[in-house]
């Protein structure tokens, strides 16, 4: 009987050398790879990852002009330039809050507030005395970028727009905003 040499013989080259074979890849290989590969993906979700990506884009500096109707007039004073703003929601961040125009540094304008009632088909507006409850502008700086269609996006990936309304927070207060625009910052 032959007796099967159960090595295989390579043939050697003409230089005298053997010829190198790769390995092969099975059904358990393939799982593996596929395995780390999720993990991975898997992480970058975890960590937030995907958002370090999106600093990269071509951000720029814009500001929120916002409202915010018939609140305590004490509240004004516990808003200033430079607090940080957060979606109350998911908690991301939103920006800060700016000065309320170029030529001011306060954070609001203030007005007194004001309520309309209907009552049998009439009417009738109610003006709260200054002390008491107020309507308030502000400006929100935050970094984001215009679509083609012109619509902002905030970080690159939260759509924003005029009239939309969001509860946001600062360290102090909590409020109900709605957005009146969203203006480029100039950089001088």
């Amino acid at each position: 009987m032959k007796k099967f040499n159960k090595e295989k013989k390579q043939k050697p080259t003409s230089s005298g050398e053997k010829i190198r074979r790769f390995p092969r890849f099975g059904i358990l290989d393939l799982v593996i790879i596929l395995l780390v590969i999720c993990i991975a993906v898997g992480l970058a979700f975890r960590y937030n990852l995907f958002s370090a990506f999106n600093k990269l884009q071509n951000l720029s500096e814009c500001a929120v002009t916002f409202s915010v109707k018939n609140i305590e007039s004490t509240t004004q004073y516990y808003i200033g330039s430079g607090d940080r703003v957060y979606f109350k929601d998911s908690g991301n961040e939103f920006g800060t809050i700016m000065e309320s125009s170029d030529a001011s540094s306060i954070p609001l304008n203030i007005t007194p507030a004001k309520e309309t009632f209907v009552e049998n088909g009439v009417s009738a507006t109610f003006n709260y005395p200054p002390d008491t409850r107020i309507d308030a502008t502000g400006r929100i700086k935050c970094e984001g970028k215009f679509s083609s269609d012109g619509t902002f996006l905030l970080g690159g990936t939260e759509y924003i727009a005029a009239g939309q309304t969001f509860i946001i927070c600062t360290e102090k207060v909590t409020l109900e905003i709605t957005i009146l625009g969203i203006d480029p910052i100039e950089n001088q």
